[in-house]
């Protein structure tokens, strides 16, 4: 059965129990989830490949890191937002903050696919 989504832009984190997904390139682990443990994120075989997820605490909390592999395309935002969807199925709120390199027209194309992924 198809899950209403709605989907909003906020400069701030929303009060409450919100999902944070975060935006992991690969080999960027340290610098994208500073605080996460590369030792456990191996052992579990998370190295953020495309659309990868993996629980782990940073120094911003619990997060979801997802994985954006080296270079994503449209089909790889699209990839990402159905892996977070698929992660975050029992929380009621989500937040995406996987785009935060990305600037202008790449910048809206991303967030466009993101979403249609979710």
């Amino acid at each position: 059965m198809p899950v209403p989504v709605s989907v909003d832009h906020s400069p701030t984190l929303p009060e409450g129990d919100a999902l944070v997904a975060v935006g992991v390139r690969a080999g960027h682990i340290e610098e994208d989830a500073p605080g996460a443990s590369l030792e456990l994120a191996d052992l579990a075989g998370f190295d953020a490949k495309e659309a990868q997820t993996h629980f782990a605490s940073t120094d911003a909390g619990p997060r979801l890191l997802v994985g954006l592999g080296e270079d994503p395309s449209s089909a790889s935002w699209r990839k990402v937002g159905a892996a977070v969807a698929k992660a975050a199925v029992k929380h009621p709120w989500v937040v995406v903050d996987a785009l935060g390199s990305l600037e202008g027209a790449e910048r809206n194309a991303a967030a466009e696919a993101l979403a249609e992924g979710l």
